[in-house]
């Protein structure tokens, strides 16, 4: 009976995993669409409409980094299905924290990258799809926390074994009471568990906006 019991759970597991893959879908396809729309020169829509747009794309992005750290979490057979590869570390970070350029530009927060040539030329073996897509969502979260005229310092460095991405946040200047980040324990909780599964570890300090993320080194033949 308790085999049967559990069969059943990870069988309802995997099927509200793969429901929520398919809202995921549709979710990224609906996007396009609004993106398409919002960006139509040979057919413009009025700055009215093009700000309605962009609204509805940024509930639509939240509720797909939710979906995601859902994904993550409620998945038991997550480790398995880790699709691992060797990247470079330079850009996948230049695009995971690039990628978050819409909420820079809607926030108004500048974004420094480590300077020089030299940094990021080491490897990493993990699934990247699944590690742009959160580290993209992670400095958005951080974005929203920064406020409007902050800005976010981006730092790699090697230790170990392990090779670490900082993400820095600092206000312009200090609200009365710190803004509410939406998502930001669950998306956390995501993000501890995919690092963590991965060989490396996440931290994320909320009163300092601090976040850092450890990822392997992948072995050298």
């Amino acid at each position: 009976m308790p085999d049967s019991k559990q069969n059943k759970n990870t069988s309802y597991a995997r099927e509200s995993a793969l429901a929520e893959e398919e809202v995921y879908g549709a979710l990224g396809a609906l996007m396009g669409t609004l993106e398409v729309v919002a960006t139509d020169d040979l057919d413009p829509v009025s700055s009215a409409q093009s700000e309605r747009l962009r609204s509805a794309l940024g509930v639509c992005y939240g509720l797909q980094q939710q979906i995601e750290a859902l994904l993550i979490l409620s998945s038991s057979d997550l480790e398995e299905r880790l699709r691992r590869g060797t990247v470079r570390i330079r850009p996948l970070v230049e695009h995971a924290v690039r990628g978050a350029r819409r909420a820079f530009e809607t926030v108004g927060v500048s974004l420094t990258m480590p300077p020089g040539d030299d940094w990021g030329r080491e490897s990493t073996r993990i699934d990247s799809s699944r590690v742009d897509r959160t580290i993209r969502a992670l400095t958005e979260l951080l974005v929203t926390g920064v406020g409007r005229g902050g800005t976010i310092q981006a730092e790699v460095h090697k230790r170990g074994s392990l090779v670490e991405l900082a993400l820095l946040g600092a206000r312009a200047e200090l609200p009365p009471k710190a803004p509410l980040m939406p998502g930001a324990l669950l998306m956390a909780r995501a993000a501890t568990r995919l690092f963590t599964l991965s060989g490396g570890a996440f931290s994320f300090d909320v009163e300092q906006l601090a976040m850092h993320i450890s990822l392997p080194l992948a072995e050298v033949p």
